[in-house]
């Protein structure tokens, strides 16, 4: 390596550790600047706490934040905001190829993460991120008195999990194939650091009670709002028909719920023309599980010319709801809640099919970071400049083992609904499992409509009246 090559080594070194991606290491404690405001419903200092986090962020984060964003004029019953910044994420979100989302397989953006980490890439854009936007966005367009706009983005969102569900599939058989590959590639690396326990910490990583609760990109909460959605539209054969299939692919993933045997009698009613005006209740509780990392610096000082080895990957903590359970006081009558979607879990099931890629990525990462410090330090023996540039470049790795630990905060942990028919739900009262009130609403006469509530907690109970038809 001759003095220019030197000298590009050293300015490119320095221009990577400008952008090591620290900022989205300190992902989970910044974005407490706009979920503490909301966990206080104070939607507006929230969503200023986001602007400002945005434009620290540049465009990279720009999706990420417009969800942010989106979900909170969505609370705030700002609709047409909330549209105009979902459709933002929607737009960035649809320039990436969705098998390489869901691999996590782009060869310029590996390639970047090789030489510094995940975090200086763009918001890697999670699948379910999507399908929860899809959601809000129908949500919204319903808030907007266009239900019809809302039928539209949950059509989406559905046809866009059934396409990550054979995805997946598919990538699943072909990584049976490299199999063999993989395992010695991973077992080779294992043998080099000679750490059990921090492979013992990746396996434990995931909850294995929740990763397969449904399957990977199955969200039955999706399903659900699709079934009533088709439900509740022109009252057509083919509606029906698309209804009843979503309540039985519910009843497959929520075997012991009343929610698709309640679903499955209003189609059998429907199809005899006793159709129903009914009031869905759905209670999003709780906040979605936060990214930590794990963590490995391990200092090789007793090898001369390989000074460092260090890696970091995402871990998964859940944030436990508040309430466990509610129910619905109409009149006299109770109507108790059911889960239909654990949203942890299903996040859980994205981590867990996308963690083999992200540790090899590490492991790639950590060679060819290796193999550029030894080569440096061994330059160094002739020459002080290159053992400075390697003390450099040490420092450097040490500083970019970081982890990717950015996500969409202001999503819940689990969804809750119940249906009730509209003739018994003019006056309703949401109350936790204690008879504690938590909202109270008077639902208008004409069609059927969703009483959608957020309660992330005890205080920033949020609720709109939706028109569905």
């Amino acid at each position: 390596m001759n003095r220019f090559q030197l000298n590009i080594t050293i300015f490119c070194i320095s221009a990577i550790f400008l952008l090591t991606g620290c900022q989205s290491a300190r992902y989970p404690e910044d974005s407490q600047k706009f979920v503490l405001p909301y966990l206080q419903k104070n939607f507006i200092e929230a969503n200023k706490a986001v602007a400002a986090l945005s434009e620290d962020g540049g465009d990279k984060d720009k999706s990420l934040y417009s969800l942010e964003k989106g979900s909170l004029f969505l609370a705030n019953e700002d609709y047409q905001e909330a549209i105009l910044q979902f459709n933002i994420a929607e737009g960035i979100f649809k320039e990436k190829d969705l098998r390489a989302m869901i691999s996590l397989t782009d060869f310029t953006e590996s390639l970047t993460s090789t030489l510094s980490n995940r975090g200086v890439l763009p918001y890697p854009a999670y699948v379910n991120d999507r399908l929860m936007m899809n959601a809000y966005k129908a949500f919204s367009y319903m808030g907007e008195n266009n239900p019809n706009g809302g039928r539209v983005e949950l059509r989406r969102a559905y046809s866009l999990q059934k396409e990550a569900i054979e995805i997946s599939a598919s990538l699943s058989k072909e990584e049976g194939e490299d199999k063999r590959m993989d395992e010695q590639a991973a077992d080779s690396y294992k043998e080099t650091i000679e750490n059990d326990e921090l492979w013992s910490t990746i396996a434990d990583s995931t909850d294995s009670n929740k990763q397969d609760l449904y399957g990977t990109f199955v969200n039955p909460y999706l399903i659900f709002l699709d079934a009533i959605s088709y439900l509740h539209s022109d009252m057509s054969g083919n509606s029906l028909e698309r209804a009843n299939k979503d309540f039985e692919w519910l009843a497959e993933l929520i075997p012991n719920s009343q929610i698709p045997k309640v679903g499955k009698k209003l189609v059998d009613q429907f199809y005899k023309g006793k159709s129903e005006e009914m009031v869905y209740v759905i209670v999003e509780s709780g906040l979605a599980p936060i990214r930590e990392a794990i963590k490995v610096n391990l200092p090789l000082f007793f090898i001369s010319k390989f000074k460092y080895v260090g890696f970091s990957i995402p871990k998964l903590k859940d944030i436990p709801a508040t309430y466990s359970s509610y129910f619905v006081q109409a009149g006299k009558q109770k109507y108790e809640l059911e889960l239909v979607c654990d949203y942890q879990a299903v996040i859980h099931s994205e981590y867990k099919s996308q963690l083999k890629a992200i540790i090899l990525d590490e492991i790639k990462r950590v060679i060819v970071q290796s193999v550029i410090q030894y080569s440096l330090r061994r330059q160094g023996e002739e020459d002080w400049r290159f053992k400075l540039a390697a003390d450099l470049f040490t420092l450097y790795q040490v500083i970019a083992n970081q982890a990717d630990l950015r996500s969409w905060r202001t999503t819940p942990s689990k969804i809750y609904v119940c249906a009730i028919p509209k003739r018994k739900a003019r006056n309703l009262v949401l109350k936790s499992a204690f008879n504690q009130v938590l909202e109270n609403v008077r639902i208008s006469k004409n069609g059927s409509k969703i009483w959608y509530l957020r309660v992330p907690n005890q205080i920033a109970v949020q609720s709109s009246v939706l028109p569905l038809n």
